[in-house]
C-alpha cells in the first residue's frame, strides 16, 4: 500500500470511528418515542498528517556530500575532501643505461706447459671502468633486474689446453651478500642480476678482474707464443628496489591533468549565493624522493564550463619541496590556496595543472636516494566549516499522489496546516506544485504571502544559535484547489533558502550538528457525513 492510499484509508476509518461514535452515543435518544429523527448529518474536522520528522544539517546536505561530513569537536559541521590530482613519479630521472662490452685480454703462458695437479690461478687483467651515467653519481643499487652476459675466446684455438676464467665484480654482491664472482669456461652465457647489490666509495665505478685459471691437467700441453684468452662482460636491463647517490640537477616535466572534482559543496553552490568564513583549500604535495626538490605550476586554475580562475598560491611558484632523510618515509609541503572562498564561490567543475619538478637546483653534491616505488604525489585537500552566509539556495523534491478514488464530495474544506521549530539559521520560503502525469503544473498549494513556511533560528554576533525560529498556522485551501488536488499525479516540493537575515544583511552563521529542525505538516480536512436512521 501506498503513502496515498494509507492516507485514504486512514480518512475513511477516522469518519467511520467518529460516525460510530455519534450513532452510540445517541442510541437512547434515536428510539425515544419523543423524537423521530430519520437522517443525522455532521460536519467533522479531521488532522491527516502528511509528513513529519526532524532534520539536521547533514540531512539537508546533498547526498553527494554526506560522505564528506565531518564535525569539529565544539560540534560545527564542516566538509572534508582530499582528492589526489596526480601520483607522479620522477623515477625516470635516475635510470642505470646498458654498459656493454667490458673487454679483458689475458695472455696465456706459453711453451710446453707441465701437467696441472690442482686448479691453478694464472694471469689476471683488471678493467676499471664507469657506468654511463651523467649527472648522476651513483654510489649504492639494490637491483630488482637485470642481466650479465659474458663470453670467454681463445687464440689460437687449443683443444688441448685446459683453462677457465673466473669474472669478478668488486663493487657487485650477490643474492646472499658476498663477493660477486662467476667462473666460465668458455664461450657465451648469461647470469641474472636480480637481488644484487653495487656499493662504491667512487661514484659510477665498475672493476672487471678477468683471472686465468689453469684446469687440472694429467698432461703436459704446449702452448703458442702470443696465444691469449679475451673475456667480455655486459650490463642490460638494469632496474632497481633503491638508487643512492647524487642525481644532479635535473628536471621532470610532469604531465598536466585535469581532475574533473565531484564534489565541493554541492547543496550549497548550486546556483546559489555563498559566502563561507573560514573555508581552507592547499595543495599538498607529498614527496617520497630522497632529493631537494622545487616544483613549478606553469598552469594551475579552477575551470567550469565557459570560464576559468587562477589558482593563487603561497608560497608563489616555484615552490620548495620537503624532502625525506630515510628511505621509505615521505615528506609533505602544504601549499596555501590565498583566494579559497572566490575559488568556492566560482563552484568549479574541473581543476587544472600543467608542472614541472626540478632537483638538486644549485647543487653539486648530496646525499640522494629513490625508490622503484618513490612517488611525487600532489593531492587537493578542501575544509569548509558551515559558517557562513548564504542566499537564493533552492532545493526541490518530486512525490507521487494519488486520490482519484477519494469521494472529493464528502469533503467541504480542507487547509495546510503546518507547525516548525527550527534552530538551524536557515529561513525557507515553500511551495507546493500539483502536476500531472505528464510533470504539467496544475496549480499551487501556497499563495505567495504565506510561503514562508520556515523561519530561522536567531543568532548571536558570533554566529551562535539563540533561540528557535517557530511557526504555527494553517493555509486555507479553496475549492478549486482541494478538486485539483485529487486529480494531481505529483506534487513537486520547492524550497527556497536563505540563512538568517538581519535587514538586507546575511551575516555569518554557524551550523552544528546539534541543531535540529522539526517540521511537522498536516492536512486539516472538513467532511459533510449523512447517516441514515
Amino acid at each position: 500500500m501506498n503513502e496515498s492510499e494509507r492516507r485514504k484509508k486512514w480518512l475513511i476509518i477516522s469518519l467511520s470511528v467518529l460516525c460510530a461514535t455519534l450513532v452510540f452515543s445517541c442510541h437512547d435518544l434515536f428510539n425515544s418515542d419523543d423524537y423521530k429523527i430519520k437522517k443525522l448529518e455532521v460536519s467533522p474536522t479531521e488532522a491527516l498528517p502528511l509528513a513529519y520528522g526532524d532534520l539536521s544539517i547533514q540531512d539537508i546536505l546533498s547526498s553527494q556530500d554526506s560522505q564528506y561530513v565531518k564535525v569539529y569537536p565544539d560540534g560545527l559541521v564542516y566538509l572534508d575532501y582530499d582528492q589526489t590530482l596526480r601520483s607522479q613519479s620522477i623515477r625516470d630521472l635516475v635510470t642505470i643505461k646498458d654498459k656493454t662490452n667490458i673487454v679483458g685480454v689475458i695472455p696465456a703462458p706459453s711453451g710446453t706447459l707441465p701437467a696441472v695437479i690442482n686448479d691453478t690461478p694464472s694471469n689476471q687483467v683488471t678493467i676499471v671502468d664507469s657506468f654511463n651515467l651523467d649527472p648522476e653519481k651513483i654510489t649504492e643499487i639494490l637491483l630488482k633486474g637485470g642481466q650479465l652476459a659474458y663470453s670467454v675466446a681463445l687464440a689460437p684455438a687449443n683443444p688441448n689446453f685446459k683453462f677457465a676464467v673466473r669474472i669478478t665484480l668488486p663493487e657487485f654482491k650477490d643474492a646472499s651478500g658476498g663477493q660477486f664472482s662467476i667462473e666460465t669456461t668458455g664461450n657465451s652465457n648469461t647470469v641474472q642480476l636480480d637481488n644484487c647489490k653495487y656499493i662504491s666509495a667512487t661514484a659510477n665505478k665498475v672493476t672487471v678482474i678477468y683471472t686465468l685459471i689453469l684446469k687440472k691437467n694429467p698432461n703436459t700441453v704446449f702452448v703458442a707464443p702470443g696465444t691469449t684468452i679475451t673475456a667480455s662482460v655486459s650490463f642490460s636491463g638494469m632496474d632497481y628496489k633503491y638508487v643512492k647517490g647524487f642525481f644532479g640537477n635535473q628536471t621532470a616535466n610532469l604531465n598536466s591533468e585535469t581532475i574533473n572534482i565531484k564534489a565541493f559543496g554541492n547543496s550549497l553552490l548550486d546556483g546559489a549565493d555563498v559566502s563561507f568564513a573560514q573555508p581552507k583549500v592547499e595543495l599538498q604535495v607529498i614527496n617520497q624522493v630522497g632529493v631537494p626538490t622545487r616544483v613549478t605550476f606553469s598552469t594551475l586554475e579552477a575551470r567550469k564550463p565557459g570560464g576559468s580562475l587562477p589558482v593563487n598560491i603561497s608560497p608563489a611558484s616555484p615552490v620548495s619541496i620537503l624532502f625525506p632523510t630515510v628511505m621509505g618515509d615521505s615528506a609533505l609541503t602544504a601549499i596555501s590556496v590565498t583566494n579559497a572562498n572566490a575559488l568556492l564561490k566560482f563552484a568549479p567543475t574541473q581543476f587544472f595543472y600543467k608542472a614541472s619538478a626540478e632537483i638538486n637546483k644549485g647543487l653539486s653534491s648530496g646525499n640522494n636516494f629513490i625508490t622503484d616505488t618513490s612517488e611525487l604525489k600532489i593531492r587537493m585537500h578542501v575544509e569548509v566549516p558551515m559558517y557562513g552566509h548564504a542566499s537564493h539556495i533552492t532545493l526541490a523534491d518530486t512525490v507521487e499522489i494519488d486520490l482519484s478514488d477519494a469521494d472529493r464530495s464528502e469533503i467541504t474544506e480542507a487547509s495546510l496546516r503546518v507547525k516548525t521549530s527550527n534552530q538551524i539559521p536557515l529561513s525557507a520560503n515553500l511551495q507546493l506544485y500539483l502536476t500531472d502525469g505528464a510533470y504539467k503544473i496544475l496549480d499551487s498549494l501556497i499563495v505567495p504571502a504565506q510561503s514562508n513556511i520556515i523561519k530561522s533560528s536567531a543568532v548571536d554576533a558570533a554566529g551562535e544559535f539563540v533561540s528557535a525560529g517557530v511557526v504555527d498556522e494553517s493555509i486555507p485551501l479553496s475549492s478549486d484547489v482541494l478538486k485539483k488536488l485529487f486529480t494531481a499525479k505529483n506534487i513537486i516540493i520547492k524550497a527556497h533558502v536563505n540563512t538568517t537575515q538581519n535587514g538586507n544583511t546575511y551575516p555569518d552563521v554557524k551550523f552544528k550538528s546539534s541543531y535540529k529542525m522539526d517540521v511537522k505538516l498536516g492536512l486539516n480536512v472538513k467532511a459533510k457525513i449523512k447517516v441514515d436512521l
